[in-house]
């Protein structure tokens, strides 16, 4: 008996457990719990790829495949694994999978953490990176290859491995890319690494996101002071982000662009993420229900105008199109966009990590005033942000030629060289990226 009481009195006094002091979604969302952050990135499965040890040599042949002959010649081999782990979606528990590369053989000492976030690969989980081929591993093995432990998230609802996902991929929803990507970490920590060979993680994480991937690198500084305050968030390194969602949208209906079909995945998406709130479809043109639906379960959709897509109301219901471009953008549809973009206040301002914000002028993807915009409101808001526009870059070659400048910059962030004063949050002139140091 006396056991016994010893044992309650132990569980009574135990501390409870940390939960986010962060809000769950809104705009009208079924309400939820948080799960304890501490209680999650459990290892469920972890295999070694073969096809994912490459000599130096070997990377240095990738490097011309994969667009990035200028990182030539990489300082070490890579070795990599698949990682499956758990995380939550709105207070209940699930998996997620990524990828996981450390240099091989590695420098000496510790390793910092890089948190590699992909671009736009689709919605299902066949277009999970760690589920195919090594083009699309690539980018991890080189990262790796410079000297990082790179963790590299599928993102939730994109299993590259094992049982398949319950839902598709929440398309650019703030809440789930955090907390997934940074539970992924979490994992990498806590599981013994083969790949690593003699070396250790640090603590010190870096941020390195394209694209889409720019989007939830933001969204995870913001949030991992409250997910995962473990961390020693040291840098990040975003190209070509999107811009603000609703913003998007709404250029979008004004003229033909990419975005016009593109707004239409995340609209949908983060309809489905909250709930269905409304009827996403119902704002669609009918007869672009099928081509729509192949991009959802079927494609691993390129960054386009789709084919036979001539007019905005090729995609878009008329009604909806005149309404929206006179009235504004209604609720629920303006709040959830809203909610995932970067200036909205869901969550508490981030340490202001110091970042470099790249993107190019002739974005025909991102549009360059909404980038333009959203850097200016991460310097208002008190993050040191050095922002470089490349000349004429595209949306990929943006991301492309300004890789040898951003990991350039990374290290320096990571030996703890200060940003000069004077291209923290100040005008920012566009460079030829592919030259820039």
């Amino acid at each position: 008996m006396l056991t016994l009481l010893l044992l309650l009195a132990c569980r009574d006094d135990a501390p409870a457990p940390r939960l986010p002091n962060l809000p769950t979604a809104g705009c009208g969302s079924a309400t939820y719990d948080w799960l304890p952050p501490d209680s999650l990135g459990a290892v469920v499965e972890l295999e070694e790829e073969e096809d994912w040890s490459l000599t130096a040599a070997n990377l240095d042949a990738l490097l011309g495949l994969v667009d990035l002959d200028a990182l030539a010649p990489s300082p070490y081999g890579a070795r990599g694994a698949r990682l499956r782990y758990t995380t939550q979606d709105k207070g209940v528990e699930v998996e997620a999978t990524a990828m996981i590369a450390a240099p091989d053989p590695g420098p000496a000492g510790p390793l910092a953490t890089l948190l590699y976030l992909h671009p736009t690969t689709g919605m299902d989980d066949h277009c999970a990176p760690s589920g195919r081929d090594l083009l699309w591993t690539a980018v991890p093995l080189v990262l790796a290859s410079r000297g990082y432990l790179v963790v590299a998230p599928d993102y939730l609802g994109q299993n590259g491995f094992g049982d398949e996902a319950e839902a598709l991929h929440p398309y650019l929803a703030a809440e789930p890319a955090a907390v997934a990507s940074l539970d992924a970490v979490r994992a990498a920590w806590g599981a013994e690494l083969p790949i690593l060979g003699d070396n250790t993680p640090t603590k010190e994480l870096a941020l390195f996101g394209a694209s889409q991937g720019a989007h939830h690198a933001l969204w995870v500084e913001r949030m991992a002071p409250e997910l995962f305050p473990e961390a020693d968030l040291r840098a990040v390194v975003v190209s070509s982000p999107p811009g603000a969602l609703d913003d998007t949208l709404l250029l979008g209906l004004e003229s033909l662009r990419i975005g016009t079909a593109g707004s239409a995945l995340i609209l949908h998406q983060l309809n489905e993420w909250h709930g269905e709130l409304g009827d996403a479809q119902a704002l669609l043109n009918p007869d672009f229900l099928p081509a729509f639906e192949e991009s959802l379960y079927e494609d691993c959709p390129e960054a386009k105008v789709p084919d036979g897509v001539t007019a905005v109301t090729d995609v878009w219901d008329v009604a909806f199109v005149e309404e929206t471009l006179a009235e504004g953008l209604a609720d629920p549809w303006a709040c959830m966009l809203e909610e995932s973009s970067v200036g909205h206040g869901r969550a508490p301002l981030g340490p202001g990590t110091r970042t470099l914000y790249v993107y190019g002028d002739a974005d025909e993807v991102s549009d360059p005033t909404l980038q333009a915009a959203e850097a200016a409101l991460l310097c208002a808001q008190g993050y040191d942000v050095q922002t470089v526009v490349c000349a004429g870059g595209g949306h990929t070659d943006t991301v492309l030629t300004s890789v040898p400048l951003q990991l350039d910059w990374l290290a320096a962030r990571l030996a703890g060289e200060p940003l000069d004063d004077e291209a923290v949050c100040g005008e920012s002139l566009a460079v030829d990226c592919a030259a820039a140091d």
